[in-house]
């Protein structure tokens, strides 16, 4: 945070400094003007106001925003959805970083939330964990406690695999990733992991699949494999497929699998800062990912509509805060 408000007070006491440079290499000789030094200091005086605001912002982030859960409610328009998935509730969380919790009052905070919007359903998109399974613990009981008239479900993310971890063999690894399939069997979660299954709700089905972590850029290890997810997929009324990386949308499953109605992703945070207001999106995310936050669509022709919902994340990583981007629980209505 400090070192944050520092780059905001560097980079507004580098203007001043730019122009005494050049000043003193072209007008040598002559005396700076009133003019001259009232701008120098009022770009001074600018720079510590800023950047004490900054820092200001981002304590303030960090010990308020940060669980400041906001619920953002999206109603998904599905033509010729049966009458009995008409109002169907489906809460989506993402990316809980339980590693990143220094209580876990918040955390019961957010699972009363999650159960006073009465879902028939609970999809989280990935990324239980910041490095390894260790972190889960003490955290059964609260997140076991959250209600769905259909079921939880969930994926893996980028972070669930041990990957930013130096394990001593691949066998320790492997053994940490069974330790937090354990978990997610020990909180009641069905866990799907590149598999898919039916939901069946009085005679109208939903095809529910989840993918492994896969990603459009280099950065990222591809676990997910969409020929082994589908296999057997029978046809259903709806379809929806969760998919922790947002990239992974256009890149594959608009091109290849548009028979999913809605995609679920989480994995950006929208970088934890930004702003939503006023008819303004605005966050450091959008320059990294193309769809960082909230809903997106894809016109199919035949009057098919590909959507995707990325889902701003629960928890925190990196900055231990939220600044203009609050920790999102979203609830998603079906509706025809």
């Amino acid at each position: 945070m400090a070192l944050l408000a520092k780059t905001v007070l560097f980079i507004f006491l580098l203007i001043p400094l730019l122009l005494e440079i050049f000043r003193k290499l072209f007008h040598r000789k002559a005396s700076p003007s009133g003019t001259y030094i009232y701008i120098v200091k009022f770009l001074k005086r600018m720079a510590i106001i800023l950047g004490s605001l900054a820092f200001f912002g981002l304590f303030i982030g960090s010990i308020h925003w940060v669980s400041k859960f906001k619920t953002r409610e999206v109603d998904v328009s599905i033509d010729d959805l049966p009458e009995s998935l008409n109002g169907l509730r489906i809460v989506q969380l993402s990316d809980i970083h339980l590693g990143s919790w220094a209580n876990n009052e918040p955390m019961e905070r957010a699972v009363a939330i999650v159960n006073d919007l009465q879902p028939d359903l609970v999809l989280f998109t990935g990324d239980m964990v910041n490095y390894s399974s260790n972190e889960t613990k003490g955290f059964e009981t609260i997140l076991g406690k959250i209600n769905a008239k259909m079921g939880v479900y969930a994926i893996l993310g980028n972070h669930d695999y041990g990957d930013y971890v130096p394990w001593p063999d691949s066998i320790a690894k492997a053994n940490d990733l069974q330790k937090l399939e354990a978990f997610y069997e020990k909180i009641g979660w069905k866990l799907l992991r590149n598999e898919n299954t039916v939901i069946n709700i009085n005679g109208s089905t939903i095809l529910l699949a989840g993918v492994e972590n896969w990603s459009a850029t280099s950065r990222f290890h591809r676990y997910g494999d969409m020929k082994r997810t589908m296999n057997d997929a029978p046809d259903t009324d709806v379809s929806i497929l969760m998919s922790h990386d947002p990239t992974h949308w256009e890149a594959e499953i608009v091109k290849e699998y548009s028979r999913f109605d809605l995609t679920l992703a989480g994995h950006t945070h929208g970088m934890q800062m930004g702003f939503q207001g006023l008819g303004i999106r605005w966050s450091p995310s959008q320059y990294i990912f193309k769809n960082w936050g909230g809903m997106y669509q894809k016109e199919l022709g035949n009057q098919q509509v590909s959507r995707l919902y990325v889902n701003l994340g629960l928890g925190h990583i990196g900055y231990p805060g939220r600044l203009g981007i609050l920790p999102e629980i979203t609830l998603i209505t079906l509706t025809d």
